[in-house]
């Protein structure tokens, strides 16, 4: 985390476009305390408000004073759905430290005379909204995963997750039991019901049903010559299909992303550029296909397989005018967060009013959603443009401190069938005091 975040809060960072609103800059620690009464230059400018030459850049200038807090406040509008930058400068002598007999009136390092901080701005359409974080596709011991249900909730919590579900393969179960065994956990994090459907007739046919209320696998389970038979009819009722597009197969892809609908819930196209005996795990041709018939409601964009080629490939498809909204997903198998692998470096980010199951689905289908490659210490967002923008803010300034909220809650979680004494108490202290901070984050 940079050390300007450790440093100094701007409550709220988020802001209404082209409105006048109240700002205040508020320091944590006495290495960096404003002085009374001394008089304080700031600058605010927006990313997008520059020239070619950076000897003009357009910024407004306040002087301000701390108040009784020791806080700097002021009123700024901030044009434009945008990041903006707010620079701090201190006179010189608010450099003086304290003096003492030992530091004999040692200054403080000209590095801390500039503050640079970040904050954001976002039209009507987007103010009001959070950009949860969260996962759509991982596993358990409840089918091929290494850590049980516990483990895996508490490993998503440490890494600042707002929202989970437990997708095992062919069951629905597991999600289900997280559901049962985190019912009154007092931590804002939203547990949803999952699974990644199989079907015949090949086993190529993976899907993430996100929120069903019914598990898509038990129903085919329960019902194997109905399931036959309604996807015989979807067979028959196909159009014609390009060459390398199987109709039977199709067919199935079909009846999984209907039936889910049904249930209420999200189809998730799952890694189709995951090599799976040496070859594509969906041919490019199916793919293309699903996405320009629009089967199934988002794309799994970033995986812990490979991604790069479903990136280009969205791409191409969206300058053909085929879109589809987006995710990114851990699919992980091992979610402790000293694996090289760690989930915590592929998400999604949903903007949504609330982080419910069905704020996050509807979010999703009207594509406010990113999907996140954060590994090797560097990060990648993909998405709709302005989505993708503000989600790189928040990647980049609420994140990193959020997370360091969240791992003490992620370590009693990870216990929580044990029942160790006092652990609701103290989660219900960190959760306040992580929604604390993202309320004075988001001011609302």
């Amino acid at each position: 985390m940079k050390s300007v975040y450790r440093n100094y809060r701007v409550i709220p960072s988020v802001f209404p476009a082209g409105k006048k609103s109240k700002v205040t800059i508020r320091t944590l620690g006495e290495s960096v305390d404003l002085t009374p009464g001394s008089e304080y230059i700031v600058r605010v400018f927006g990313e997008n408000s520059g020239t070619e030459r950076f000897d003009k850049v357009v910024f407004s200038e306040y002087r301000a004073v701390p108040d009784q807090n020791g806080d700097l406040v002021f009123d700024h509008t901030f044009e434009g759905e945008q990041r903006h930058v707010i620079k701090i400068y201190r006179p010189e002598s608010d450099m003086e430290l304290r003096y003492t007999s030992i530091n004999y009136g040692r200054k403080r390092s000209p590095v801390n005379n500039t503050a640079v901080l970040s904050v954001y701005s976002l039209g009507e359409d987007l103010y009001g909204l959070k950009a949860f974080k969260g996962e759509f596709h991982t596993h358990t011991t409840g089918s091929d995963g290494q850590q049980d249900v516990c483990h895996t909730v508490g490993n998503y919590r440490s890494g600042g997750f707002d929202f989970l579900a437990i997708t095992d393969h062919y069951v629905m179960e597991t999600s289900l039991e997280a559901l049962e065994t985190f019912k009154d956990m007092p931590v804002s994090m939203t547990l949803v019901p999952g699974e990644e459907v199989h079907y015949q007739p090949t086993e190529r046919i993976h899907a993430v049903n996100f929120g069903g209320r019914d598990s898509v696998n038990g129903y085919w389970r329960a019902h194997p010559d109905k399931v036959k038979e309604q996807a015989e009819a979807v067979m028959a009722s196909l159009p014609g299909l390009p060459e390398g597009v199987d109709r039977e197969d199709y067919a199935y892809r079909v009846w999984i992303a209907r039936k889910t609908a049904e249930f209420g819930g999200l189809t998730v196209l799952s890694h189709p550029h995951w090599v799976w005996g040496d070859m594509n795990f969906i041919p490019d041709a199916v793919t293309e296909q699903l996405i320009k018939d629009k089967v199934y409601d988002c794309l799994e964009l970033t995986n812990n397989t490979t991604n790069d080629l479903t990136v280009d490939l969205w791409s191409e498809l969206r300058g053909r005018g085929f879109d589809i909204p987006v995710v990114g997903c851990s699919d992980a198998h091992n979610t402790d967060l000293d694996y090289s692998e760690r989930p915590a470096d592929r998400y999604s980010y949903v903007l949504a009013k609330d982080r419910s199951a069905e704020s996050i689905i509807s979010a999703v289908k009207a594509g406010r959603s990113a999907a996140v490659d954060a590994r090797d210490r560097r990060i990648w967002v993909f998405g709709p443009y302005r989505i993708a923008k503000f989600a790189r803010f928040i990647a980049d300034n609420f994140d990193p401190a959020y997370q360091k909220l969240c791992e003490p809650q992620g370590f009693l979680l990870a216990e929580y069938d044990r029942k160790q004494p006092d652990t609701d108490l103290l989660l219900e202290s960190l959760n306040k005091r992580s929604d604390a901070f993202c309320r004075d984050f988001y001011g609302y």
